[in-house]
């Protein structure tokens, strides 16, 4: 019998740049600004899509950077010609916008977050940025400037419910004054040197080309599916024709943040 020694348990690790929300209540810190801009978060665009495996991974639109995309030229294409089947698709193929943040993780539901993994980039809904941006900005309440890293506030957000339409964000600013993050980060540890990450280099959308081909195969299939789903009548008509993209920037379609 092979015998072992030296082994030591494996240490569950977070080693994700990312920071997604659970069931529960997580508090951070929110950084200040990570470029010379003064930008301090970063609007992401992504369109839904299931991969071939039918898992779902969102396409990152280049609308996030300003730029024309394919997937929401085509959704305002069918949005302008109306009916119930093309305002269906249009708003499959619309953008849905979240916010990034650099953060310090202090706890999450799971409890104490591990001080030597705790700078994370924060992805959220536009509920929980529209929360962060209100303490901001008030002032007036005892909150604002929450990123100073001498002086800022730490945050508690809430998320209850479960999917599209049941779950909620309750964001809070943590009423015990100002602290140190430096302090915080000191006391508990951290050896490292506190460094934003960039950004701007996450979410890079992939070259226009490339997402024609994806809207492409997205729409053969969802015709496939019409197509399958009629009765033996014919009764269901197909979505209106999609052989053409124009390449123009086309307006925005309207938006339910």
């Amino acid at each position: 019998m092979v015998k072992a020694s030296g082994f030591h348990t494996n240490k569950e690790t977070n080693k994700s740049a990312f920071l997604f929300l659970d069931q529960g209540t997580t508090t951070v810190r929110i950084l200040p600004a990570y470029n010379e801009r003064g930008m301090w978060f970063r609007e992401i665009k992504e369109i839904p899509y299931h991969n071939e495996e039918g898992k779902y991974r969102p396409i990152v639109s280049p609308a996030t950077v300003g730029k024309p995309c394919p997937f929401v030229e085509e959704g305002t294409r069918l949005y302008q010609l109306g009916g119930e089947e093309n305002l269906a698709k249009a708003q499959d193929l619309r953008p849905r916008t979240s916010f990034i943040f650099n953060v310090v993780v202090k706890s999450t539901p799971d409890g104490d977050f591990p001080v030597d993994e705790c700078v994370k980039v924060l992805k959220c809904p536009v509920t929980v940025y529209r929360g962060i941006l209100d303490l901001d900005q008030d002032a007036a309440g005892g909150w604002g400037n929450i990123t100073d890293l001498e002086k800022g506030i730490d945050i508690r957000i809430t998320k209850t419910g479960q999917g599209k339409t049941d779950t909620r964000y309750v964001v809070k600013g943590v009423p015990n004054g100002r602290t140190n993050i430096l302090d915080w980060l000191s006391e508990k540890g951290y050896t490292q040197e506190l460094t934003p990450k960039d950004l701007d280099s996450f979410f890079t959308p992939q070259p226009y080309e490339e997402l024609e081909v994806l809207l492409k195969e997205k729409l053969s299939k969802d015709v496939t599916k019409v197509f399958e789903g009629m009765d033996e009548n014919g009764e269901k008509a197909p979505l209106a024709p999609v052989s053409s993209i124009n390449k123009e920037v086309a307006p925005p379609l309207p938006t339910k943040e």
